[in-house]
């Protein structure tokens, strides 16, 4: 190879130099930290080895190197069953496409797979404890592929349970005790 030129600091080319045996393939593994896509142009130089070494003539190859997509998510808060996910999706790379997958435990409903630059999801957790729901989210551009992830963590409302089955208290009745379907949560009485 007699040389390897690239732009936008495109790195892992061979180095200059190197020989490939008749057969061989070019096996760099090249790294663009752009977000726009760039090349790398190698000439090659064709010789036979042994008897008079005679060349060729040079041989140019241009590779294009896209970028690896990224996407930044926006800050998602803890939410209550029943409220809802708002989640945007910035890419770094023009024309990214973001698609996601959804992995929730079975007491989650609400949540779907899809595609775009906003996760706008209602959910409800039909559970006692808080839930963690995981958007897989999957940034493509020229067939390049990134993958962060976002969690998001449902927290259930509290039921009470044990109220009385009763329009009237008489003063001298003591109350039954009042308990919540989640732990760590307290009655309010009154405004």
């Amino acid at each position: 190879m007699l040389s390897a030129n690239a732009t936008g600091g495109v790195t892992g080319m061979s180095a200059v130099g190197t020989l490939f045996n008749p057969g061989s393939s070019l096996a760099d593994v090249l790294d663009n930290p752009t977000v726009t896509s760039q090349t790398v142009t190698y000439t090659f130089l064709p010789r036979i080895i042994g008897g008079l070494g005679c060349a060729g003539d040079n041989v140019v190859v241009t590779i294009t190197v896209n970028p690896l997509p990224t996407i930044v998510a926006s800050a998602q808060p803890d939410i209550c069953s029943g409220d809802f996910v708002n989640i945007t999706l910035t890419p770094d790379v023009a024309n990214t496409v973001a698609t996601w997958t959804v992995s929730a435990p079975v007491t989650i409903v609400g949540e779907s797979n899809g595609a775009g630059n906003l996760i706008f999801q209602t959910l409800f957790n039909n559970g006692t404890i808080p839930e963690t729901v995981t958007y897989t989210v999957t940034p493509k551009v020229n067939g390049c592929n990134g993958t962060p992830f976002v969690d998001v963590i449902v927290n259930p409302k509290p039921v009470i349970v044990g109220l009385p089955n009763m329009t009237q208290f008489v003063m001298a009745t003591p109350l039954k005790a009042l308990n919540s379907t989640v732990a760590g949560n307290y009655l309010r009485l009154g405004g």
